[in-house]
């Protein structure tokens, strides 16, 4: 099988291992410039925790995301998230 963008790829396995095994403090860290979403998406993700759980949290929490924000989360962990396991 002829792999076509490796970039791609690299992009949602980063994420996929993301959505595993988030930092706790990464709401803090990404949204560090506007202190009033920070508690504001504190807020929501305990919320969807609750409804959930640990396996539905980070899908229910970005996909309420605006598109603005999600590209924001997105470049986050693109640039500061380093735990995903490698192919």
């Amino acid at each position: 099988m002829e792999i076509i963008n490796i970039d791609a790829l690299r992009a949602i396995n980063k994420y996929h291992w993301f959505c595993v095994a988030y930092p706790p403090n990464f709401i803090d860290e990404c949204w560090a410039d506007a202190p009033s979403l920070v508690e504001h998406f504190k807020g929501k993700f305990n919320a969807y925790y609750k409804d959930y759980g640990p396996r539905g949290v980070m899908q229910a929490f970005v996909s309420d995301l605006s598109t603005h924000n999600w590209m924001k989360l997105m470049q986050w962990i693109m640039v500061n998230f380093n735990d995903e396991q490698t192919f």
